[in-house]
Formats: C-alpha cells, structure tokens, sequence
C-alpha cells in the first residue's frame, strides 16, 4: 500500500561506524537520471569528487528533477565512501529511493563494516516492519537530558502536523515527557549512557507510547508492585495517591517514578501494561506501554 511506504530516516551508530539512511518515494520516470547521478559520483575519486563540486557550484548546475547533484556529491566527498543506493518499485508511478551513507568508517573499520548488518537490506527489511506496526519513530541510545530533547523537538513538530485535536496533542505529548523523563532519570548508566528504547506507533484511533530499560533484578518486586496497584485503582483513589505521593517525594527531598506513573495512569483511560524481561543474572529489560 502506498500509504505505508511515504519514506524513513534510519541512523545507527555500531562502535566507531554510522550508517544513515533515508528512502522516499520518487516518480518511476526519474530513477534513470538519480541512477546515473550516483553511479557518476560512485566512480570518482576524492579530487575529482572536489573539482565536480566546484564545478557545480560556479555553474549553479543543480537539477530540478531527480536529486541535486550537488547534495550526492558533497555527500560522498564528506563520508569518503561510495554511496549505497537501490530502487523499490511500489506501483507503476512509484518506486522507493533508498541512500546510505556510511561515515567514519576507516580501514580498521571496514572489515566490521561489511560484515555487520549494515546495509541497505537491513533498512528495507527494518522499514517494512515498522510499516506493518503502524510505527512512527523508533529510538533506542543514550537518554540523558541532551539526547532526549532533539527528540522531544521532533516528536512535537510531528504532532502539531499530524494530529489535530489539541486536546490529543497535549495528552500525548504529557504521556511522552513523563515516561521519557522516567528513563532519564532512573535508567541504568551502561557503559557510559543512560541506554533505553522509545517506541511511538499508532494502534486503530489512538497512539501508543512504548519505554524501556534495563534495571537490576532486585528493583523488580517493588516496581511491579507499585504498577500493579495503580493500574487496580479508580480516579478519585488515583487522585488521593497522587497528593499523598507529591508530598512524601518532597519531604524525602528526592523525585521517584511513583507520582509520575499516578499521574499518567490519571491521564489515560486504559491501564498501563508492563512487563519484565530477564536480561542476565542481574539485570531485567523493563517495558512499559501507555495507549493514549
């Protein structure tokens, strides 16, 4: 269906190797002249790739049609590596056009490079499954307070394009910032980073949020116990939870994820749902879902 194949943006980071993609949907009677374009910039060399550039720019020579052959060619002097390219045909009028860019990537790297799943195949077959979950981002990396709030950025920009009814917009947008703000804050740091996954997808009517972590095997009990008895109560006990949980937080002098899974669960007419993965001997996967 053409409506499940509008385009994605991919990043992934594997140790010193990032690999972005991008697909879009391009009218059939142009992926000839975005062919030749690339296959073009795939056989220069870096000088050459430099006095094409050149080129181009004193000449204005920009396409209107099919690509900017000044994008593919900065593109390809900037990675220094030949740029993935393919064409999906989606119907008689269109194909999807896919492009990966591999950057970083250096002679230590590249034996990773191809050995590992990164390749335009990865990103087709990743795009189809997302499609077929009705997925509408997906992000999983560090959750400190600088990496989620581009996210935010996004996620909002998308809302205000996508869903109309403001009352929608602010609940949803509530929703993300708690359950965002709860791996930010109480996320395990591993190697480094506060690691996490984000999941916004679109389930009939409604929008569902999905968050997860690792935390230790001995905080298990006493979140599940705690997401347990939120989900058993009513609004008003709901709400009486909620006051009495803000003030024992602020007495301890110290947030917890209590008033913020209350307060969502006030804000949601569904419950939440949760589930707890083994990891290893001392970790669980944690995963919460929220359908707003």
């Amino acid at each position: 269906r053409l409506a499940n194949k509008i385009g994605m943006f991919l990043a992934r980071s594997m140790t010193n190797i990032h690999y972005i993609v991008s697909s879009n949907l391009v009218e059939n009677k142009f992926i000839e002249s975005i062919r030749s374009r690339l296959e073009k910039v795939n056989k220069l060399s870096g000088d050459e790739l430099k006095a094409l550039y050149m080129e181009i720019l004193s000449k204005g020579a920009l396409s209107e049609k099919g690509g900017a052959g000044l994008g593919f060619v900065e593109m390809a002097r900037k990675s220094g590596q030949k740029l993935d390219f393919d064409f999906e045909k989606v119907n008689d009028q269109f194909s999807l056009f896919y492009l990966g860019i591999t950057l970083m990537a250096n002679d230590d790297t590249l034996k990773e490079m191809a050995e590992g799943p990164v390749s335009l195949s990865f990103a087709k077959d990743f795009q189809n499954k997302v499609s077929e979950g009705n997925i509408l981002m997906l992000y999983k990396g560090d959750f400190s307070r600088e990496s989620i709030l581009p996210l935010l950025k996004v996620v909002e920009e998308n809302m205000e394009k996508n869903i109309e009814s403001f009352k929608i917009k602010k609940q949803v947008f509530f929703v993300l910032i708690e359950l965002l703000q709860n791996i930010s804050k109480h996320a395990l740091i591993v190697n480094g980073i506060r690691d996490g996954l984000f999941i916004i997808g679109k389930k009939d009517r409604f929008h569902q949020i999905t968050v997860g972590n690792l935390v230790e095997n001995s905080a298990v009990p006493a979140l599940e116990a705690k997401l347990k008895n939120i989900n058993a109560l009513g609004n008003q006990a709901l709400a009486a939870l909620y006051k009495t949980t803000l003030m024992q937080e602020g007495v301890n002098g110290k947030g917890g994820a209590g008033a913020g899974f209350i307060d969502i669960a006030r804000s949601i007419s569904g419950k939440m749902e949760y589930a707890f993965i083994p990891y290893n001997d001392t970790l669980t996967f944690y995963l919460l879902i929220v359908t707003v």
